[in-house]
């Protein structure tokens, strides 16, 4: 195994005998080989170890499993105990993404400050495998299904093409000991159930699933080098910086095959979904002035161009959005949501509730300010009419209408919030259930 590890670091070229390794050690069987590996071959190691505190007093046996382990071998130890639980609730995260995010951070600020050159993970064959499945069950498109790469900047993962059978096999014939998370046996996260439920079920119909499924992982990535080759050429022909903001020629998108890729390719990063690009298509063959938001830009579109612009930071211009199960909003305003059939239904006068039709919203929902050129359809009228007009009308300061938020959905506000509802939303003989919004000012 040592031999087809060497092979593999020269070949991906992955290190370099004079370089500086951090080695990221749990205890577990990978890790443990990873280490085992890179110091029997001469490599400058440092060993770092995080303690996330999920396992009580298992996190801590393993953390002095490493330690112990570390102590006659004449290198650096490095170890942190995280409050993973209470950084996932401040940050609203998974309890796995807090944990990736703590360690990673903590991982670079050692190689900074210690001069390491790169960091190794001892992720392998298997987690390729796994990730693939978890990326497919999630919907992250063509770039999520290339598997894991093998170095990025100062990141390096030397046992990606080994199995775990392989590196047990290792372990087993140099006696190496190592430590059994018991949170892997247990299937409350997606990664464990695809590892321990699903995959097996493809073994059944093919023993060589995995070795199958990795040949394909390659060639999915060399597609997708050929996208973005393409999406390179795409984005010269298409983009062109205008000032502050970056302009897309409409005749230029029209010309390539498959548009609506390479405009979700570029628009993804600035923060807009997969039916907003398909919305932007349709509004190609629209007159211009539709505009379309993201939390941090804005799309319009003109007669021959599309516009990206980037939302003014400096002022309030957040989103909040509001999921289709969600019962509560908290921030920027607290929010109660309830569903009601109609056929027992009565609508509250309070301009603090609001009553929608329900078939009618396409979700997430959103508040966000007012900007200029927003209109809407007030209830009890058939035509659009500015904000600005509104607030005219209605004898709001200028000073008030600043603050006030609104609710929308896709591209129409559907309620002034403390004020009006849109007409196209309200409720008539024909609305089934009925979504009704209090909001506590």
């Amino acid at each position: 195994m040592i031999q087809e590890f060497t092979s593999r670091i020269k070949s991906d070229q992955l290190i370099n005998r004079n370089d500086k390794v951090l080695i990221a050690v749990s205890g577990g069987l990978d890790s443990m080989v990873l280490a085992d590996i890179l110091i029997r071959m001469g490599y400058d190691c440092g060993i770092a170890h995080c303690n996330f505190g999920l396992r009580g007093e298992e996190s801590d046996e393993d953390e002095n499993f490493v330690r112990k382990w570390t102590s006659g071998k004449k290198i650096d130890f490095f170890h942190s105990k995280f409050k993973t639980a209470e950084y996932s609730k401040e940050k609203g995260i998974s309890i796995q993404m807090a944990a990736r995010e703590l360690r990673y951070e903590w991982f670079e600020s050692i190689r900074n400050k210690e001069d390491y050159n790169l960091i190794a993970l001892a992720h392998h064959a298997d987690d390729v495998v796994e990730t693939f499945h978890l990326n497919l069950s999630r919907g992250t498109g063509i770039k999520g299904l290339t598997g894991i790469a093998a170095k990025t900047t100062s990141i390096v993962r030397p046992l990606l093409w080994a199995s775990r059978k392989q590196i047990h096999v290792y372990a087993k014939e140099n006696g190496i000991s190592y430590r059994e998370d018991s949170s892997n046996k247990k299937t409350d996260y997606s990664r464990n159930r695809i590892r321990l439920n699903i995959i097996p079920e493809f073994h059944k119909i093919n023993p060589s699933y995995s070795a199958t499924l990795l040949s394909d992982i390659q060639h999915i990535r060399q597609a997708n080098n050929i996208l973005e080759e393409q999406f390179a050429k795409w984005e010269k022909d298409v983009v062109d910086d205008c000032n502050e903001d970056v302009r897309l020629s409409i005749e230029a998108i029209g010309r390539y095959i498959e548009p609506s890729w390479f405009l979700f390719r570029f628009l993804h990063p600035f923060g807009f979904n997969s039916k907003q690009v398909k919305s932007i298509l349709v509004s190609l063959q629209s007159p211009s002035g539709r505009k379309f938001h993201s939390p941090t830009h804005s799309l319009v579109k003109d007669r021959e161009n599309l516009f990206l612009i980037r939302i003014n930071t400096d002022e309030e211009t957040g989103f909040y959005y509001i999921e289709k199960n969600q019962d509560r909003l908290e921030e920027p305003l607290l929010i109660q949501l309830k569903h009601f059939s109609a056929s027992d239904y009565k609508i509250p006068l309070s301009p603090d509730i609001a009553s929608l039709d329900s078939e009618k919203l396409q979700y997430p929902l959103f508040l966000r300010r007012w900007r200029p050129g927003d209109f809407f359809f007030p209830f009890g009228m058939d035509k659009a009419k500015k904000l600005s007009d509104y607030f005219i009308d209605e004898k709001i300061p200028v000073h008030l209408k600043n603050k006030i938020w609104l609710l929308c959905s896709g591209e129409d506000i559907i309620w002034i919030i403390g004020h009006r509802i849109d007409n196209r939303y309200s409720l008539n003989a024909r609305t089934k259930t009925i979504l009704q919004l209090e909001v506590w000012l």
